[in-house]
């Protein structure tokens, strides 16, 4: 085709693409790389071939391994969720004490503390309530999503510390726009 640019390396291609799309390419790769290793029948071309095919599928299985940390971050240590039956919730704006829609428990904002049937009590007098904050209707409803942010944080951090250096960058660069605004000390605690 006339184009003298070197071809991207896979890690490139990895870090520009969806979880999935870099998975049909690295499928699509290995069946081209196997037909045209097919066709040369010298022993050397075989072992090329299966070094080729062993480094993709280990490719393949850090992409799964990206994703379903990934998954496990998004569904499982992110979303605000009931402190007792552990239904997420959507964190809209309003009064910080809170009741589930899932079960019959009432739960403070601030802190995320199951408080039985009736949360106004403890929300009223919340040490996790930022001071100068209203503790029921907060003007900046980012203060309690700062607040939630950073009684995740230390949870989100462990699960990363616990990955891989390779799965932790891969999931790090797939969500670090998500985690940007409110988890940029777990960002910088990894560098990023």
């Amino acid at each position: 085709l006339g184009c003298s640019a070197s071809p991207f390396s896979d890690k490139d291609l990895a870090s520009g693409m969806s979880s999935a799309g870099f998975a049909g390419y690295v499928k699509g790769r290995a069946r081209v790389f196997a037909a045209e290793t097919r066709e040369e029948v010298n022993p050397e071309a075989q072992t090329r071939l299966a070094a080729e095919l062993h480094r993709l599928a280990s490719f393949e299985a850090e992409q799964r391994k990206v994703l379903a940390a990934r998954k496990h971050i998004e569904d499982e240590i992110l979303p605000c969720k009931c402190p007792r039956c552990l239904s997420p919730y959507l964190d809209a704006p309003g009064c910080t004490a809170m009741q589930c829609g899932n079960c019959p428990c009432h739960f403070c904002a601030w802190c995320g503390v199951d408080c039985g049937g009736d949360a106004l009590p403890h929300v009223s007098s919340c040490l996790c309530k930022p001071a100068g904050a209203d503790a029921l209707f907060p003007k900046k409803w980012e203060d309690v999503t700062r607040k939630q942010a950073e009684m995740r944080s230390p949870v989100l951090e462990s699960f990363l510390k616990g990955l891989e250096d390779c799965s932790r960058d891969g999931v790090l660069r797939e969500i670090q726009g998500t985690l940007r605004q409110n988890y940029s000390q777990v960002l910088r605690f990894f560098g990023k």
